[in-house]
């Protein structure tokens, strides 16, 4: 009977294998390095973003910051560019200043911040990007230095008399002028702010200044500056106050020689001269008079043209000016040799005198 069952065994087990080929088998891998595992789609993680290629565009009160997320993370995160004058590094509350940007796809992006920087400054950024998985930051932070506006409105300036010996400056900064660096004289304006020492320099916007306003008329010169104490407006403003006693008499001197000037012209009071000098050199028959009116009618003429043109431009009858102090020079100068090799009267003639 056991020897039976182990036959009836034996059967069955062959039947078995031939109702299952070898085919039908499942494959079993036989080395690890032959399964290939892959992320499933629509799983969110955090996205990566950079600042891009920096801040562009950065002028005394405007830059562009820049950045590019690099990865989504499988779901568009919301940007944000933390920027200021103290680096945050990647502490939201350690920066100053931030841009929402708001949802943004795989790519480029950039803030733009207008009319809110200041000259001549250091500022730092970085964008960070946030999905439902995480919060991805720039790598590092980037830094940007603002520039200046050179040509700076200067103030504008106002004088008043406080009593004989005292008068207040007073000004109004406008654009980005942050200083005021004033300048006095008596005579004329200052044109350069270091040519002396300044009355006053700050940020103040008035000043007294010790004056006797009475006798002395005071001009007043102003520059506007920026923080860094050295960039200076290319114009100043002005004003003046002031005068009478030593002014007044100095200014009746000054009408006085204005109105003689006008009554006699250069060109007439040349002659004259010239004419006063002729006549002693005649009389006297001597050779340093004709030596002087030679030399002096020779540098009369030269600088004829510049002397008696009241333009720029050079006359017809500035070069005719020139042309008979030149000849006559020259007639001077020959009569003095004359004189002085010969000794004979320059107005002997062949026939005898005069």
């Amino acid at each position: 009977m056991k020897n039976f069952l182990r036959v009836l065994a034996a059967i069955l087990l062959a039947f078995q294998f031939q109702l299952l080929p070898l085919d039908t088998l499942p494959a079993y891998a036989s080395n690890t390095a032959d399964i290939t595992v892959t992320a499933t789609p629509g799983v969110i993680t955090p996205p990566t973003v950079t600042n891009g290629v920096g801040a562009t565009g950065v002028t005394d009160n405007d830059a562009r910051l820049n950045g590019e997320i690099t990865s989504t993370g499988n779901q568009n995160p919301s940007v944000w560019i933390f920027w200021g004058t103290v680096d945050g590094g990647t502490d939201p509350a350690s920066w100053s200043d931030n841009v929402s940007l708001g949802v943004k796809p795989l790519g480029t992006f950039y803030g733009d911040l207008t009319d809110v920087l200041v000259p001549l400054t250091t500022y730092y950024y970085r964008c960070a990007a946030v999905n439902s998985a995480g919060t991805g930051w720039a790598g590092s932070t980037a830094n940007f230095t603002t520039t200046v506006a050179y040509d700076l409105p200067p103030p504008t300036l106002t004088l008043t008399r406080i009593d004989a010996n005292m008068v207040t400056a007073n000004w109004t900064f406008s654009g980005n002028t942050t200083y005021a660096l004033l300048q006095v004289h008596s005579e004329a304006y200052v044109s350069d702010p270091y040519i002396q020492q300044a009355v006053y320099y700050g940020d103040g916007y008035s000043a007294n200044l010790s004056w006797p306003v009475d006798n002395f008329e005071l001009f007043a010169s102003a520059w506007g500056f920026y923080t860094d104490n050295i960039t200076y407006s290319s114009t100043y403003s002005t004003a003046s106050i002031g005068g009478g006693g030593m002014t007044d008499v100095a200014n009746a001197i000054e009408s006085l020689a204005s109105t003689f000037s006008g009554m006699f012209p250069t060109g007439i009071m040349l002659l004259i001269a010239i004419a006063l000098f002729s006549y002693m050199a005649i009389r006297e028959k001597s050779v340093i008079l004709f030596m002087v009116l030679a030399g002096g009618n020779f540098a009369f003429g030269f600088a004829a043209p510049d002397i008696l043109s009241s333009t720029e431009t050079t006359t017809p009858a500035d070069i005719a000016f020139a042309l008979i102090f030149i000849i006559y020079a020259l007639a001077c100068a020959g009569a003095a040799f004359k004189l002085m090799f010969t000794g004979a009267d320059i107005y002997q003639q062949s026939g005898g005198e005069e």
